[in-house]
Parts: structure tokens; sequence; C-alpha cells
């Protein structure tokens, strides 16, 4: 499976994730937006954040059908109420966060060392550069093997 289709998976959903908040009244996109801000400080994988944001959007939406807002069905506890939903996603596993820690880092070091050394080192250009590709070909590869998981689509 190629790199752009794996990665496409989890931009589909920020995408439609993006498109379906803007239709909700402003009070539940700042309430979603706390939530998401709580979501996001926690240990949790990108794409299952991904699946909260569209679960709590699909949410505020029929609860807008009701005249109600979030914050009216989910009460002034939020965070108890944030704690037991990332509770019920789990954790990051450790290969994502070290996959994301290395895709992130190699980027930057990658950069550092064009800007930095005016003679071409290409050893260290070639390593980095091998590291950016390698670990952002195998976090989307794990990212879509979660999606396949979740069947997010349905």
């Amino acid at each position: 499976m190629g790199l752009s289709i794996m990665l496409n998976e989890l931009n589909l959903l920020r995408k439609q994730n993006q498109t379906n908040t803007k239709e909700l009244i402003d009070i539940n996109q700042e309430f979603l937006s706390r939530i998401l801000n709580y979501v996001q400080i926690s240990k949790i994988g990108a794409f299952d954040r991904e699946i909260i944001r569209k679960d709590l959007i699909g949410m505020a939406i029929e609860v807008e059908k009701r005249g109600k807002t979030l914050s009216d069905i989910i009460g002034t506890d939020e965070k108890s109420w944030c704690d037991s939903l990332v509770d019920s996603y789990g954790k990051i596993s450790p290969i994502e966060l070290i996959l994301s820690i290395l895709k992130q880092a190699s980027i930057y070091w990658f950069i550092w060392g064009i800007v930095l050394f005016t003679i071409p080192n290409y050893i260290i250009h070639s390593v980095f550069g091998v590291t950016l590709v390698a670990s952002t070909f195998l976090y989307n590869n794990l990212i879509h093997k979660q999606a396949k998981k979740i069947n997010w689509m349905e």
C-alpha cells in the first residue's frame, strides 16, 4: 500500500471533522475545543484522537437537533467525563509514540543540518533523510492499520 494512501486516511478523517465542526453552533464548538485540548495532552494516538473528535461532533449534532448543547448533556464535571473518555480509548502504543517522535525530530534535524552546515556532510544528511522517510512510512503504516481495525468510515 502506498504511503500517500495510508496518510490519506488520517487526513481524510481530519478534513471531515473540520468540515463538520463548522456546522456546530458556537457554544458547542467552544465546548468541543476544550474537550479536545484535554484529550490532546493525554497519551492517546493520533487516529484515536480524531475518532473521539468525530464521535463528539456527532454527539453535538444530535443534541443540537433537540435544542440542547454538549454542556447540557455532559454536565459540569468536564474533567471526570474527559478522564472516562480517555480511559475508554486506552493509551498510545509505545511504537506509535517512538515513531511520532522520530518523525518530528528527524524533520528538525534534517532542516537544522541543511541550515547550519555550510559544507555538505552527506553522511549526516543521508542518516537524517533515511530516518525521516523510514519513520514517516512506519508511522503512517501504523495509522493505516489502526484505521482498518476501527473501520471508521462506517
